[in-house]
């Protein structure tokens, strides 16, 4: 069964405005415990004999705001057993076309955590700083700490995602992204269960191109 969440919702909207060939939207969340997103979309359609159709040329324009505050009802999300937190600001724009969507602005998230009594896992402390750049998100700073915070390690990462134009026929939309990671794990305490107790450190290389995950590394258990 679904669960509810009262999300003390103040506003919650989306607007469509089509004149001509040009298409308008605005999307408006405002709540009290779930966070606000505001974002707005233009772009342009065609009409031939055939009907409308949505070409790869066509421009765009856009902006997103979003900041989602430090509530437990994003571990909904999560699988069963399991518990997550933080909070999200982002602020982007849009630009470029169909087909080469240019994006520009920063992603921030505090406070992140990630727990499974069940399994001994607990991440806490975490920071991730990230902007966009054309089609790449580029991830400045990864951080979580292991269970025990100051004496649970840490594990970092830096690298980025990129989505390459193409069509979805040349493979699926999975192989137009492109993933390069590096990731260190210092005295990371992986599990904290009383009967299991796991440490480790070293160095990863995560690489995805082509529906194909690579990772190479070292790791000390």
């Amino acid at each position: 069964p679904g669960t509810a969440v009262d999300a003390g919702v103040r506003d919650a909207r989306i607007d469509l405005r089509i004149d001509g060939e040009t298409v308008n939207s605005t999307v408006r969340w405002d709540s009290e415990r779930a966070g606000s997103v505001q974002a707005e979309f233009r772009t342009r359609l065609v009409r031939d004999a055939a009907g409308w159709d949505w070409p790869l040329a066509a421009p765009l324009n856009g902006s997103v705001q979003a900041r989602l505050p430090q509530v437990g009802v994003w571990s909904l999300l999560a699988p069963p057993g399991w518990r997550r937190r933080g909070t999200l600001d982002a602020g982007l724009t849009l630009a470029g076309t169909r087909q080469a969507p240019d994006w520009s602005g920063r992603l921030q998230a505090d406070g992140l955590a990630l727990r499974s009594v069940v399994d001994g896992i607990e991440f806490g402390n975490g920071r991730l700083r990230a902007r966009m750049q054309g089609q790449r998100l580029f991830i400045e700073e990864f951080l979580l700490q292991g269970a025990g915070v100051a004496a649970g390690g840490t594990l970092s990462a830096t690298g980025h995602a990129q989505w390459v134009p193409g069509s979805d026929s040349e493979g699926g939309t999975l192989s137009r992204i492109q993933i390069d990671l590096d990731a260190q794990a210092q005295a990371l305490r992986v599990s904290a269960r009383a009967d299991r107790r796991l440490v480790v450190s070293g160095q990863l290389q995560a690489r995805l191109r082509s529906n194909r995950l690579d990772v190479q590394g070292r790791l000390q258990a």
